[in-house]
């Protein structure tokens, strides 16, 4: 197959195995995860595991060694093999969880209509500059998601539904959470941030789609498809959570899944495992930072963390979170460089609140507006099968004829998830939401 009509030199025209062999030479795995990674702190950061195959990600949690102490050595070794509370098998005394962690799929589909290949076939700039404006914006997209997702829990929802709904005007009851959309979305809301039921779920047929947003006022313009065209006349209600079209429930297993502020019941499941026999080392600690000042909860938060025998290195925080701290420590800031990759880093300000040495702060706009996150970079893992986003290309080819339109899609994948090993050194900061 060729693009356009051929016309000109033959040695500038695009055909598509030419037009291939540029486009896997710019989404390469590196040219695709540099993209990602830029002005994306804590998904750069997490240590990265790119060879987990197989149905499950097994993630032992030591949480105790075996009890046979005693100053009676009858009581030591009668205690000595008694494991208390452990999920696995492979223990002789020591309290031993298994985390059986699943990955997640997500996708995302950049659509080159024929009439714009034909049109800029005859010239290799200006096919590159047509797919880039494209297949950039769902590869931003992507990216987007999964440094939401590195924080999120498996639910998935983006916002809450506030104000009024009586109309088409979509207010989020968190302002800051308008910047989690982007104008065209199709939206999912649900009653509840746990299971998988919908009020109202997009469908090819029957969609609510964001028509104009404002990110600064914290508000979106929606249209639905068909019928009244008015949130409540949709089964949308105040107090509804809000999620990108198919999301619900399909996400990974981020930072507020592995470190839930408030601590978990006593009929909790996670991963296989039931926390609460052990909550601190099995979810980590929480801390209610909204009445505090910010310098003082971080240096609480900093030893807590090691009171329980762990060590922070960094608190990462939303981007007015971390001017508010800039702002209080004055000319006491501290800059510090924290480099992910050899090619990219972030400047951060430090935080010093016990001898285990500086915490760095760092401001990431994923982060959720009511949260800091208090973390060890070195206890996290983000596992994949490649490239945690990858062109799809099993069969050789970047570019793909689409099955549905007249043109040529590429397709970007991920099959991933977050797996904490030690979650005891770990924080979930709460704070009142800044814009």
């Amino acid at each position: 197959m060729a693009f356009g009509n051929n016309v000109g030199s033959p040695s500038t025209y695009i055909s598509q195995d030419s037009g291939d062999a540029i486009l896997k030479e710019f989404y390469s795995d590196d040219g695709v995860t540099s993209e990602i990674y830029v002005d994306n702190p804590w998904l750069a950061l997490i240590p990265k595991k790119e060879d987990v195959t197989g149905r499950f990600y097994n993630q032992p949690v030591h949480v105790s060694p075996g009890q046979g102490r005693s100053r009676s050595f009858t009581q030591a070794q009668n205690a000595s093999n008694t494991a208390a509370g452990s999920n696995s098998t492979f223990t002789t005394g020591e309290a031993l969880y298994d985390f059986q962690v699943k990955k997640v799929e997500n996708h995302a589909v950049a659509n080159i209509a024929s009439q714009l290949i034909a049109e800029s076939s005859s010239s290799r700039g200006a096919f590159l500059d047509m797919v880039r404006l494209i297949a950039d914006g769902q590869l931003q997209n992507i990216a987007n998601d999964t440094a939401q997702s590195v924080y999120r829990t498996a639910d998935m929802s983006k916002g809450v539904v506030g104000g009024s709904v009586a109309g088409t005007t979509l207010t989020f009851a968190n302002p800051a959470d308008a910047i989690n959309f982007s104008l065209g979305a199709w939206l999912d809301f649900s009653a509840t941030n746990s299971g998988t039921s919908t009020t109202f779920a997009s469908t090819a047929s029957a969609y609510c789609q964001i028509v104009a947003i404002d990110q600064v006022g914290g508000t979106a313009t929606v249209a639905f498809s068909s019928g009244t065209n008015t949130l409540t006349a949709n089964s949308v209600a105040v107090g509804n959570f809000i999620y990108q079209s198919g999301d619900k429930s399909l996400g990974m297993n981020g930072f507020l899944d592995w470190i839930p502020y408030g601590g978990v019941t006593s009929a909790d499941s996670f991963q296989g495992v039931n926390r609460s026999n052990s909550p601190v080392q099995l979810a980590g600690s929480y801390l209610d930072g909204t009445g505090g000042n910010l310098e003082e909860t971080l240096e609480a938060a900093i030893a807590n963390v090691v009171r329980f025998g762990g060590k922070l290195t960094h608190f990462l925080m939303s981007p007015a979170q971390y001017r508010q701290l800039a702002q209080a420590q004055g000319a006491k800031v501290q800059l510090m460089n924290v480099m992910a990759t050899p090619q990219i880093g972030f400047k951060g300000i430090q935080v010093v609140g016990h001898s285990s040495g500086p915490v760095v702060c760092l401001p990431d706009r994923n982060c959720p507006a009511g949260l800091i996150a208090g973390v060890n970079r070195e206890t996290w893992k983000l596992i994949s099968v490649g490239k945690v986003v990858h062109t799809w290309q099993d069969d050789g080819k970047v570019w793909l004829r689409s099955t549905t339109s007249s043109g040529m899609e590429i397709r970007f994948y991920s099959l991933a998830n977050v797996v904490c090993k030690e979650p005891r050194s770990n924080v979930n900061i709460k704070v009142n939401p800044l814009v």
